[in-house]
């Protein structure tokens, strides 16, 4: 939480991923493509909300990036 006068200004810190190959998410199912995790793990090891990271994976896959089976997630080879 911020407060207002910060959101108005915009001193708060950004957080912006111009591709979302850049993204941390993606970086760490590329850079282990030999395993499949699960969402929990992923929020875990890239220390980010858990349903955060389920919106970047429904991004990701919708970019034929990351394949799911269920409850698995895995960068396309």
């Amino acid at each position: 939480m911020i407060k207002r006068k910060e959101f108005e200004s915009g001193t708060f810190k950004k957080r912006i991923f111009r591709r979302r190959e850049n993204h941390p998410i993606a970086k760490l199912l590329r850079n282990h493509t030999n395993y499949a995790f699960k969402a929990k793990e992923i929020a875990r090891k890239v220390k980010m909300n858990e349903n955060t990271v389920r919106s970047m994976l429904a991004n990701l896959i919708r970019d034929g990036l990351v394949v799911h089976k269920v409850p698995y997630f895995a960068w396309k080879k």
